[in-house]
């Protein structure tokens, strides 16, 4: 019986060779068992299955030298896999990753991020090819945590900082959204990039698995730049209310960390496939914003004290002004009547977006407390503020109509 994974490749390989098949010709024929445990005697780790199982189905794509292995596209847009020969070359060649780490670019991570790289072996199985000429550095690794069972692999572009391009639970979720995706005209590339909804729902379809990859870096970890930029997708798209209380402790300890003089996030990346998805969605990829967004869509009371702690903290609002709004956003999407006075305070802010965010939270809330700030907000110089305070007010009449004698409108 053939297997998902194998089922997966053949109609990957069934779509190259209907729509690409100048590609086919440069992957090479696949390995037997023994020739695999030949080529991998000197790992120092086990090969996970799966991918012995795509090495026997075909041995990557032919190299050809500077060309940024171009022949062998067959992956999605640009992805193609590499000969286990090379995967084991490459491998062995950073075999010393500890002491590169140290020497290069730990002083870059926190502690916890650093531990958490040393357990884990990286397999540079996939490579991808200069794309309308565009150089920059990618690549796309197996993560093996043979503690853990779990084997993501995910893609990354090192233009501009660590950034995330991709990820899946698996090699064999990886070919399975890619499959179906393809057989949906998803990746026809007179269509790129018109589909990332519907790309979107294959993906959570086959890569669920990711949300446990988040949980332990959340949970076990403390906070770190880069750390939430290897979980922020898994974070949003997933909204796993078991990480609410370890997200608090983040912003709670991110907020101290702030009141130290020196110190400063230590990384910056982001999540590109987040960004493709909606650049809205901006605020997600720095903690000081990113924290406050995701806790308040998580909906969980719990949050409400350090949310309001990040809303009035004056040092951490210089670090980054819009935590400050996202705070109080998160706190009308709260509806927890303990936000009302500070979000009354905020009112009076210097900054006028953070003036608009506390209307519109206050509008969320429904207090009636806060009719009489709002009307006064209602003479506000900027019109945006003025527009928030009205909707607010509207929303507070439909809540407490008794309060509609009081409104000047």
């Amino acid at each position: 019986m053939v297997s998902q994974l194998t089922n997966a490749l053949n109609r990957i390989f069934s779509w190259i060779e209907q729509h690409r098949s100048y590609y086919v010709k440069y992957l090479q024929p696949g390995l037997l068992k023994g020739k695999i445990n030949n080529l991998i005697k000197d790992l120092p780790f086990q090969l996970p299955s799966e991918i012995y199982e795509l090495y026997q189905w075909r041995n990557g794509a032919l190299y050809q030298g500077k060309n940024l292995y171009d022949e062998g596209l067959i992956f999605k847009h640009s992805w193609s896999f590499r000969p286990l020969q090379e995967v084991v070359k490459i491998y062995l060649k950073n075999l010393n990753k500890q002491k590169y780490l140290e020497n290069h670019l730990l002083y870059l991570y926190s502690p916890d991020w650093e531990n958490y790289l040393k357990k884990i072996e990286i397999l540079p199985i996939f490579y991808t090819i200069r794309y309308y000429d565009i150089d920059c550095y990618h690549s796309g690794n197996l993560w093996i945590n043979q503690e853990k069972n779990l084997n993501p692999v995910i893609f990354n572009s090192f233009e501009e900082g660590e950034n995330v391009l991709d990820k899946y639970s698996s090699v064999t979720s990886m070919m399975l959204t890619i499959a179906e995706c393809y057989e949906n005209g998803i990746y026809d590339r007179y269509t790129f990039g018109k589909y990332y909804e519907s790309e979107n729902k294959i993906w959570r379809k086959y890569n669920s698995e990711l949300r446990e990859f988040a949980s332990e870096i959340i949970q076990e970890q403390s906070f770190s730049q880069l750390a939430w930029t290897y979980t922020i997708y898994e974070l949003v798209e997933f909204k796993d209310l078991r990480n609410c209380q370890s997200l608090i402790q983040w912003l709670t300890d991110l907020i101290n960390a702030y009141k130290k003089p020196d110190f400063r996030t230590n990384y910056l990346g982001i999540d590109l496939k987040l960004y493709r998805k909606n650049p809205d969605l901006f605020d997600y990829f720095k903690l000081e914003t990113g924290l406050p967004k995701l806790l308040g869509e998580l909906g969980d009371i719990r949050s409400v004290p350090i949310l309001i702690a990040a809303l009035q903290d004056n040092t951490f609002f210089q670090a980054n002004p819009f935590s400050r709004v996202c705070a109080a956003k998160a706190l009308g999407q709260l509806k927890d009547k303990r936000a009302t006075l500070p979000l009354i305070y905020l009112l009076k802010d210097d900054w006028e977006e953070s003036r608009k965010a506390a209307a519109w939270a206050l509008g969320e809330i429904k207090d009636s407390r806060a009719a009489e700030p709002l009307i006064k907000a209602l003479q506000d110089n900027n019109k945006e503020v003025r527009q928030a305070a009205r909707e607010a007010l509207s929303k507070l009449v439909l809540h407490s109509p008794e309060l509609e004698n009081i409104i000047p409108f």
